[in-house]
């Protein structure tokens, strides 16, 4: 198995997150911290990320919304209108 060294925009599009994201994810120990390559040269191993998405929990009974609802909108000649 090869082991490819990602930089941050790979992870960052890999995740689909942003660059604070990916900062608090790392802090609260969700991701592992990047291996330092050189000066300016930070790199996260492809199994660990890998691993890390393979473990995400994905909610496949969302919570049904009725169709046409908007938080926090009123509607147009009610008690506020």
């Amino acid at each position: 198995m090869d082991i490819k060294l990602y930089k941050r925009t790979e992870v960052l599009s890999r995740l689909g997150c942003s660059s604070s994201t990916l900062h608090r994810k790392i802090v609260a120990g969700e991701i592992c911290k990047p291996l330092i390559c050189g000066v300016k040269m930070r790199r996260w191993p492809s199994n660990a990320i890998d691993e890390y998405i393979r473990n995400l929990k994905v909610d496949v009974d969302p919570t049904p919304v009725a169709p046409g609802a908007k938080k926090g909108r009123l509607k147009k000649g009610g008690a506020n209108g």
